[in-house]
C-alpha cells in the first residue's frame, strides 16, 4: 500500500499559499483530505440518472473554486485564483454583476475562506482560519454589490471549520483534545462538546491521539435554519447527524461504511501530520442541508488513478436526519461543489467542461432504493 500524500496542520496557522495546481491541491487537501480510503462494496441497484442545464454567464471567467451558495435570485461562487474571492451572479436574469472581497491582510479582507454557509434568508458567511474570524457577506440588492464584514473575531484557537449558530455561540470542528464537534463563544468559553471524538475502526487506531485522528477524519459541515447539521467525511464514507437543543450538541443519526487508510507521522514534531493512500477513493466532496433532508456530493475517485480531477463528483445521495437514505442519483457530468434552492428541488453545481462553469439539475421523481457504490 503506498501513502503518498502528506496534510499538516501546524501550530494551528497555516502558509500563505499560491494558486497554481499542485499549491491548490495541497491546501484544499489540509481542509478536505484528499486521497483516502473508502472500501469497495458491491452495487445492488441501479439509479436515477440527473441531465445538467448549463446556466451561462459569458462574463464570468471562474477558476479554482471553493464553494457556491445560493442567496435569494444571486448565486455567490467562492474563487480561490482571483484577488477578489466572490463572483457575484443574478440568476433570474443570467448576468454577471462583478467580483468582491480584496484578498489581503486588512480587517473587511480574506485570505482563505472556507464554505459558503447560509446566515439568515439573505446574507451568508464563510469561516477565516488564518485570521480566526468569521466574516458576513451582504448583498445589497439595491446598488447589486456584496458588502463584507467580520461577524466574530475568534480567541485563541484556530478550527477547521466555525459555523454561526445563534447569539454569539459557534459550532467548530478542529484539532480538538477530546471530543469532534465543540460549541464554543467567540472569546472562547466552550459551551458543549461531543462526547465521542473522532472516529477510529479499532482498538489500534483507539491509541492515535484524538488531534491526530482529526487530521485523518476532516469533511465538509452544513447546518440548517433550524440548528440541525450534518457532517460528510471526505476520507472515508460516513456521515454524521446532529441536532443542538439548549445549548447541547445531540446525535441523531449515523451512517459508516468504511473507514480512513492513512498512517501519522511519527516524524513531525509540534504539529500534526498523517501520510495518506493514495489507492483509496475520496467520499464525499460537499454537502447541503434543510431542516428536512441531507444532500451529499461523493466522489468515489482516487488521487492515484484521476490526479487534480479526484474530486469530481457525480453522484448525490440524499438522507433523512436519522442517516436513512432516501434517494440516490447520478449526474450526467461531475461536478465539484454544489448549493442548493429554497426548496431543495434545484441543485447549482460548479463543472469542469473542461474549464469551470455553473450548472443546474433538477430534481424530480420518487425516492429511491438505497444502493452501495464501486470505486470508479
Amino acid at each position: 500500500m503506498h501513502y503518498e500524500v502528506r496534510c499538516r496542520f501546524e501550530h494551528y496557522k497555516f502558509n500563505d499559499m499560491k494558486f497554481n495546481n499542485m499549491r491548490k491541491y495541497i491546501f484544499l487537501s489540509l481542509f478536505t483530505l484528499a486521497c483516502v480510503g473508502c472500501s469497495t462494496v458491491k452495487k445492488e441497484t441501479t439509479i436515477e440518472q440527473l441531465t445538467h442545464e448549463t446556466i451561462d454567464i459569458p462574463d464570468a471567467i471562474l477558476g479554482s473554486i471553493g464553494s457556491i451558495q445560493k442567496v435569494g435570485d444571486y448565486l455567490v461562487v467562492l474563487d480561490y485564483s482571483t484577488e477578489s474571492l466572490f463572483h457575484l451572479i443574478k440568476l433570474s436574469e443570467q448576468r454577471y454583476i462583478g467580483k468582491f472581497g480584496t484578498r489581503g491582510p486588512g480587517p473587511n479582507e480574506f485570505n482563505h475562506p472556507t464554505k459558503l454557509h447560509p446566515y439568515g434568508e439573505e446574507q451568508l458567511c464563510c469561516y477565516e482560519p488564518n485570521k480566526r474570524e468569521i466574516k458576513l457577506l451582504t448583498i445589497n440588492t439595491t446598488d447589486e454589490r456584496m458588502i463584507t464584514s467580520t461577524l466574530f473575531q475568534m480567541k485563541d484557537r484556530t478550527f477547521f471549520e466555525a459555523i454561526p449558530v445563534n447569539g454569539d455561540t459557534i459550532l467548530t470542528t478542529g484539532c480538538l483534545e477530546e471530543g469532534m464537534f465543540l460549541l464554543t463563544t467567540a472569546n472562547g468559553k466552550q459551551v458543549s462538546i461531543t462526547n465521542e471524538g473522532y472516529p477510529y475502526e479499532d482498538e489500534e487506531e483507539q491509541k492515535i491521539s484524538n488531534q491526530l485522528r482529526a487530521m485523518a477524519y476532516q469533511g465538509n459541515l452544513s447546518m440548517s435554519s433550524g440548528k440541525k447539521f450534518a457532517y460528510a467525511i471526505s476520507s472515508a464514507n460516513q456521515l454524521h447527524f446532529y441536532e443542538i437543543k439548549n445549548g447541547k450538541i445531540i446525535k441523531s443519526g449515523e451512517t459508516i461504511k468504511s473507514y480512513a487508510k492513512y498512517k501519522p507521522d511519527a516524524h513531525s514534531q509540534n504539529s500534526f501530520s498523517v501520510f495518506f493512500d493514495s489507492n483509496a477513493p475520496e467520499c464525499y466532496t460537499d454537502i447541503n442541508v434543510t431542516d428536512s433532508l441531507v444532500y451529499v456530493l461523493y466522489s468515489g475517485r482516487s488521487f492515484k488513478e484521476h490526479k487534480l480531477t479526484w474530486k469530481e463528483s457525480k453522484y448525490l445521495f440524499i438522507y433523512n436526519w436519522k442517516g436513512a437514505l432516501l434517494k440516490s442519483y447520478q449526474l450526467d457530468v461531475p461536478i465539484t461543489h454544489f448549493c442548493l434552492d429554497e426548496n431543495g428541488q434545484t441543485i447549482y453545481g460548479i463543472a469542469n467542461i473542461p474549464d469551470p462553469i455553473i450548472v443546474k439539475f433538477t430534481i424530480q421523481g420518487t425516492a429511491l432504493q438505497p444502493f452501495d457504490l464501486q470505486q470508479e
